[in-house]
């Protein structure tokens, strides 16, 4: 499916209404997604015996997937929590770090990050303290979080890419699709792209979970991959970087479907830039329909799913238009959460005050209604009481 980068242009001043009616129209098309069947798209694939292989590497690495991830839903020990505590106070009283940016005060007010970084360095103090540090002067640098749909609005209406829903858990999953055509973006900007998503669906889980749950879920389509269509090595190798240093523990699961021979040998250019705890969160789905279906059916809820990857929810349309206008909506959301939590960070106990004097003025209010309902009673009365006298 090739990406529409001209869906959104507006018409000259003085073209054709017909070619405006057009435009219009094109804009409300929906993207038809392939039809090949999931038997067709498994031809494709690698063996049986090759993607039994790389599970086990995976399982061995990692350990079963029902082991994973504990530390998310665990409470920390008494040692450990000291040490996000210290981590904390070490981080928070460092004056070199620009901590008097709105969004780094923001980020660093909550314990998550801490606790995330020391899981990534196994509690090493040392080393989780260098990839904070490292972390929280990329994120002032390159501001992830103030990235603009409109600098990537081609990559939004193309569809590759976009996190529609939640797993059980309430993990946020992202669906990506591999590039069957050129892909005219430049690497920068589909560099902001993948961090806009990973940002978007962290502010999502942060909304739906109240920050229980951090880690993101990932189900990537490799039919029809060709890697002459997708990203260099470069932009790959510079994408595991970040992720790995600074989205550290956000990855919860990656499932890949429809894997074709060629991809494997990607992936086994790729896996050493992978730590091994990442390396063993990469799961490669095959077995029947059935199986497939009772595997993904424990974490997640099939009708939530898209049935391009074994769920009951229909993925051969593409709602181009009603997604970006989506993505906008979800863009002022979070910034102006982010705005109120500032706000609150910079006014302590400002929220209370607020609250208080609403209460009170309501308090006012209804004692002033209560009071005018005593005085029209007490004026009907005489009223009642006059004319009886009158009679």
């Amino acid at each position: 499916m090739a990406d529409n980068m001209f869906a959104g242009l507006e018409v000259e001043e003085g073209e054709d209404v017909e070619v405006q009616a057009q435009e219009k129209k094109k804009k409300k098309k929906k993207k038809k997604r392939s039809k090949k069947t999931r038997e067709e798209l498994r031809k494709e694939e690698m063996s049986e015996a090759e993607l039994a292989k790389e599970n086990e590497e995976a399982e061995k690495e990692g350990g079963k997937i029902a082991e994973l991830d504990k530390a998310e839903m665990q409470p920390l020990t008494a040692d450990q929590d000291k040490k996000v505590q210290e981590l904390k106070e070490s981080i928070l009283s460092d004056s070199s770090l620009p901590l008097e940016d709105g969004h780094i005060k923001v980020w660093l007010a909550d314990t998550q990050p801490f606790k995330r970084f020391l899981l990534a360095r196994d509690f090493n103090m040392d080393a989780s303290r260098k990839l904070l540090v490292d972390c929280i002067k990329w994120r002032h640098q390159f501001k992830p979080w103030s990235i603009k749909v409109t600098e990537i609005e081609p990559c939004l209406r193309g569809g590759h890419m976009y996190s529609p829903t939640f797993d059980k858990q309430g993990h946020a999953c992202v669906y990506m699709r591999q590039h069957t055509e050129p892909d005219p973006t430049p690497d920068d900007v589909a560099m902001k792209y993948m961090m806009w998503s990973f940002e978007m669906a962290m502010y999502k889980m942060l909304r739906k979970t109240d920050g229980q749950r951090y880690k993101m879920v990932w189900f990537v389509s490799n039919s029809g991959y060709n890697p002459k269509y997708n990203r260099s090595m470069k932009f790959i190798k510079e994408l595991a970087h970040n992720v790995q240093n600074y989205y550290p523990e956000r990855l919860h699961r990656c499932y890949f479907f429809y894997a074709p021979t060629m991809f494997r040998l990607f992936w086994n250019v790729l896996k050493p830039f992978l730590d091994k705890s990442t390396r063993s969160k990469f799961t490669f789905v095959h077995g029947s329909n059935a199986e497939v279906e009772r595997f993904l059916s424990e974490s997640f809820d099939l009708n939530d799913v898209e049935d391009h990857f074994f769920g009951k929810k229909p993925s051969d349309e593409w709602e181009e238009e009603e997604y970006y206008k989506y993505c906008v909506e979800m863009e002022k959301e979070m910034q102006a959460y982010y705005a109120d939590r500032l706000d609150e960070i910079n006014n302590p106990g400002k929220k209370e005050r607020l609250e208080k004097e609403r209460l009170e003025q309501e308090k006012k209010e209804k004692k002033a209604a209560k009071s005018k309902g005593k005085g029209k009673n007490k004026r009907k009365k005489e009223k009642e009481s006059t004319g009886a006298d009158n009679a």
